[in-house]
């Protein structure tokens, strides 16, 4: 895959970043290319033009790497370039880091002949401007402290050593990253900047300091409060951050993505500044989606922009806490970006990831590829739905053949889920609509989770020709016997209590007998969406399922405390993680597995569109 040397750092510090520099010949060219991955993460730049980053978060084993067209930032003569690499250190849900491994190594090609890379004559030195800061999220990122005045390291000579990553078998999408800018509003003294709609974006300042030692402070958010950005996000990260100048230009993009809408800059005296904000988001090239209808148009507008700068180089279930793909958000966020770019890049390989997560642990991890380990029931027996119905849209049998084994291995454990794994049944608790359960004994959603894991399963084998032991029919008869009486589903054998989440999986899954589905459907819409907007899903593929389909799409304009409308009412534009800010005491203001209205409207309604 790669002609040069891997440059490896020995034993690098947490939160550490490096610069590595070189420079290339180039004689005449028609084109030049580079082929480019590092652990944790780089920015390149070539000639001083910022060319783009990744790379994608990988498993070392099948490790992300990018390739750029740079004809247009290359000379012919002598040409610098530059690398930022970042390791962050931490076990969480974003990279596979903790590992100890860090490093860089790039290809250069003229017209398909290899003309330089990474190999001993690099130089490279620590970043000592970063001077550390608070950690966020859930152990997520650091916050950008800087400190200008502080004397540049020196650079040495890098060292290359035998590459520790197998790389993928072909290059992997950049995010895309351009400037937005507005004219900021002075509050108190303070530039403070109103970018109308959330963004996933890097923070980029030049400042002009008449002495050392001024400092710069930086607050960001996604809402306001009492008329100044909240930069204690209510999802639990923190964006203060302060930057001490030295004399002169002083110019800094932040190395980390937030999602914020305000910016508040504190400038002292005797300094001049510029801001923009580079967003950042996967190739987009979806068209809008149009309604007639305003109401649903404000839904899918909203939904549409929460996918286009939501997914970053993968499916991230917010760009604030987390940051990481969880299975069961890629569930939603997947097929909506499929639905409106028809890319099945991101999907395809989110799967894989999945997969091979299985492989390396022996257990089906619900958030990958990362160093965290995490197992949630329902989110690993949908896998085997979610391989499936990408198959049927792209006919891609390798990938029903390269996730088999994972499929086969989620069919036969169901008790080694069900006793070891997280059963989420929803998420926050209080939109479990008061399902009764215990986690040892039977209970309706997860029966119904393996009820839709054994049938997706038997038609992948159907699909490759392959037998298997069938036993969705058993399960599916096993399910409406002990959880279906007086016309409803209940939550478990012994209770009475029947929640939306047990009758719209039951209606979803295709478990319910076609001569109840219409009791089971009134029930539903008497209840209302008494769920997240990640099982709204389920419970409008229910409606839609027992032929209920302008309930559904009354449920996807409803203006009541459970609906779209109710975020944009609260100033939404991006779809929240639940349906109100004050539902959830850690509120995502940025949460794409909430965008289930696209996914309803490509499958059930698309003649609606305009």
């Amino acid at each position: 895959m790669f002609k040069s040397q891997w440059l490896g750092i020995s034993k690098p510090d947490n939160n550490t970043h490096f610069e590595y520099v070189s420079s290339f010949e180039a004689d005449d060219f028609n084109r030049v290319t580079i082929r480019i991955s590092a652990k944790d993460y780089y920015k390149l730049y070539i000639n001083g033009e910022f060319i783009g980053q990744g790379p994608a978060p990988s498993f070392k084993e099948d490790y992300a790497f990018n390739e750029y067209d740079i004809t247009k930032y290359v000379k012919i003569g002598k040409n610098s370039i530059k690398a930022e690499v970042y390791y962050q250190g931490l076990i969480n849900r974003v990279w596979t880091s903790g590992d100890g491994i860090c490093g860089i190594i790039a290809d250069i090609y003229a017209d398909g002949k290899l003309i330089a890379g990474t190999d001993e004559s690099w130089l490279y030195r620590v970043d000592k401007s970063f001077t550390g800061g608070e950690i966020s999220g859930y152990d997520t990122s650091f916050s950008e402290n800087r400190d200008f005045t502080k004397k540049a390291e020196s650079f040495k000579n890098a060292e290359p050593c035998k590459c520790p990553l197998a790389f993928s078998d072909k290059a992997y999408p950049s995010v895309q990253s351009y400037p937005v800018s507005i004219k900021p509003e002075i509050k108190d003294g303070v530039l403070c900047y109103d970018f109308k709609q959330e963004y996933v974006c890097n923070i980029s300042v030049r400042a002009v300091s008449e002495a050392d030692g001024a400092v710069l402070t930086l607050r960001a958010g996604e809402e306001e409060e009492n008329g100044r950005v909240r930069y204690n996000l209510r999802c639990g990260c923190s964006y203060e951050e302060t930057v001490i100048l030295k004399k002169g230009e002083n110019s800094f993009t932040q190395f980390e993505y937030k999602a914020l809408r305000y910016l508040e800059i504190c400038v002292p005296e005797g300094v001049k500044t510029e801001c923009e904000i580079l967003v950042r988001h996967y190739p987009y090239s979806g068209g809008a989606l149009k309604s007639e209808d305003k109401k649903l148009a404000a839904v899918l507008s909203l939904c549409e922009r929460t996918v286009k700068y939501g997914v970053q180089e993968n499916y991230i279930d917010c760009p604030t806490r987390e940051k990481g793909q969880y299975l069961g958000d890629a569930f939603i966020t997947g097929f909506a970006h499929y639905y409106l770019t028809k890319d099945s890049t991101v999907l395809r390989r989110a799967l894989v990831n999945f997969a091979r997560t299985a492989e390396l642990y022996g257990d089906m991890l619900s958030v990958a590829p990362c160093s965290y380990r995490q197992k949630i029931a329902d989110y690993t027996l949908l896998y085997p739905l979610a391989v499936l119905r990408l198959y049927r849209l792209t006919h891609d049998r390798a990938l029903l053949e390269s996730t088999f084994s994972s499929c086969e291995f989620i069919v036969s454990s169901f008790d080694k889920i069900k006793a070891e794994y997280w059963q989420l049944i929803d998420w926050p608790e209080n939109l479990r609509d008061g399902y009764e359960f215990d986690e040892k004994k039977p209970h309706a959603v997860f029966d119904a989770y393996c009820v839709c894991a054994a049938s997706a399963y038997e038609k992948i084998c159907e699909s490759l020709g392959k037998s298997c032991r069938k036993k969705s029919e058993a399960l599916r008869s096993e399910f409406n016997k002990n959880y279906f009486k007086n016309g409803v589903y209940t939550d478990n054998k012994e209770s009475r209590h029947a929640s939306v989440h047990a009758n719209a999986l039951a209606l979803a899954f295709d478990i319910c007998e076609d001569k109840n589905k219409g009791a089971v459907a009134d029930y539903l819409i008497k209840r209302g969406m008494e769920c997240s907007p990640f099982m709204a899903y389920f419970y409008l593929s229910a409606l839609c399922k027992a032929s209920r389909y302008n309930e559904a799409l009354g449920f996807i304009k409803d203006e009541g405390k459970h609906g779209w409308l109710n975020m944009i009412k609260e100033g939404a534009t991006t779809c929240y993680e639940v349906w109100g800010k004050d539902e959830k005491w850690n509120t995502s203001l940025f949460h794409p597995w909430s965008v289930a209205p696209i996914v309803i409207i490509a499958e059930y309604f698309a003649d609606l569109l305009i």
